[in-house]
């Protein structure tokens, strides 16, 4: 049995996160905000506290950061799904239903998702090649959905998004005026 005092750290500020988990947080955010065509990774280094350099001795390219954020965010709505499934829950609403509340709790990871699907999904396509189990909860989730009418459930995802009043954050930058 150690009897020895515990160590106590004398600092009164909490630990600062790792390079790695900031490049991560700042990627996100840039990411979600601008896309992957959009982003730089200036700003990411930016508002990560270091230099482009650093983020190239984590991650060989801007292309293999986004994978590591883009599977990141798809685990994270896949895990959320099969949790449903898995907990009895996907049985009370649709399977749009459970895409939709998996993608509300994550809104930097649904933004991210929402872009890479109008880019034609490049990069999940990529994914899913290498990985083709990433993409079994969603396929279980949605069986019904391809034998159903989509626009019903198209529907329904509109409206499970206004009566939870989810409303994917919007930035003021990635509106352009049309007028």
């Amino acid at each position: 049995m150690d009897t020895s005092p515990a160590i106590v750290s004398s600092s009164p500020h909490p630990p600062r996160p790792s390079v790695a988990e900031r490049i991560r947080d700042a990627a996100r955010e840039e990411y979600a905000l601008r896309g992957y065509h959009g982003a730089r990774v200036q700003r990411i280094a930016r508002a990560a506290g270091c230099n482009v350099a650093i983020i190239y001795r984590h991650w060989t390219s801007k292309e293999t950061l986004y994978v590591d954020i883009l599977k990141s965010a798809w685990l994270t709505a896949a895990a959320e799904i099969e949790s449903s499934i898995e907990n009895g829950n996907g049985t009370r609403g649709s399977p749009i239903e459970l895409f939709a509340d998996a993608l509300f709790r994550d809104p930097l990871g649904a933004q991210i998702l929402v872009r890479e699907y109008l880019d034609g999904a490049p990069h999940i396509q990529k994914l899913a090649d290498k990985e083709p189990a990433l993409l079994e909860p969603l396929r279980r989730a949605t069986e019904s959905f391809a034998s159903g009418d989509w626009r019903r459930h198209a529907a329904e995802l509109v409206l499970h998004g206004i009566l939870r009043g989810g409303n994917l954050p919007v930035h003021e930058e990635t509106i352009t005026d049309s007028g």
